[in-house]
C-alpha cells in the first residue's frame, strides 16, 4: 500500500506541476518507464526484506519459508505492484491528494477479493474475474502459501507464472499511460 501511495503522490505531484510536457519516443517511454520500476524497486526491496523476515522474527512469529524462495517469489510481486500503480496512477490521478482516497478505501476490498480472508468459493464468478487482474491475489495467496506451509516456487507455479503475466501486462500499459499522460499534459498547457 505504501509503494502504490508513493507512486500515486508521485504522478500526482508531476501532473500538478506539469512537469512532463515534452513529447518523447516510445523506446524512450520504455526506457523511462523501466528506469522508474527499477528505481522503485530499489527502495522498496529492502522495505520488503525487512517486514516479511526482520518484523516475524522480532515479533517470534513462525516462518516456514526458504529465504530464496520468498525473494524469488517476490521479485514478480513488486514489479507487478509497481507497474499496476503506475498505470492507475497514469490514469486517474490528477492531484497528489487522490491516491489516498484511491488506494486506502480500496485496499480491504483487495483483500477480500483475493480469498484469503473470505473464503474464495463465496467470491462470485465476476468479482473473481476482477481479482485476477490484482497483484495482490496471487501475491498473497503465494506468500501464504510459501511463508505458512513452507512451498517451494513449485508449489505456487500457478501464482508465480500469473504474476510475470500481471508484470508484462502492466508494464505495457504503463508505458501507455504515461504516454497518454504527456499528451494530456501537454494538451493542458
Amino acid at each position: 500500500q505504501t509503494l502504490l501511495l508513493g507512486i500515486g503522490v508521485r504522478i500526482g505531484t508531476q501532473r500538478e506541476k506539469g512537469s512532463e510536457k515534452e513529447r518523447i519516443g516510445i523506446l524512450q517511454l520504455f526506457a523511462q518507464t523501466t528506469a522508474k520500476a527499477m528505481a522503485y524497486l530499489t527502495i522498496y526491496a529492502p522495505v520488503t526484506a525487512y517486514i516479511l523476515c526482520v518484523v516475524p522474527a522480532l515479533f517470534g512469529l513462525s516462518q516456514l519459508s526458504n529465504g530464496i524462495t520468498l525473494a524469488t517469489f517476490m521479485l514478480p510481486y513488486l514489479l507487478a505492484c509497481i507497474f499496476f500503480a503506475m498505470t492507475i496512477c497514469g490514469i486517474f490521478i490528477h492531484h497528489r491528494e487522490t491516491p489516498m482516497l484511491l488506494f486506502v478505501f480500496t485496499s480491504i476490498p483487495f483483500l477480500f477479493l483475493s480469498g484469503i480472508s473470505w473464503p474464495a468459493s463465496a467470491i462470485p464468478a465476476y468479482w473473481k474475474g476482477i481479482s485476477y487482474l490484482l497483484p495482490s491475489t496471487f501475491g498473497i495467496n503465494g506468500f501464504v502459501s510459501i511463508n505458512q506451509m513452507g512451498a517451494t516456487i513449485g508449489d505456487v507455479i500457478f501464482e508465480y507464472r500469473a504474476l510475470w503475466i500481471l508484470c508484462c501486462l502492466y508494464f505495457f500499459t504503463a508505458v501507455i499511460s504515461l504516454r497518454a499522460k504527456r499528451v494530456f499534459c501537454k494538451r493542458r498547457l
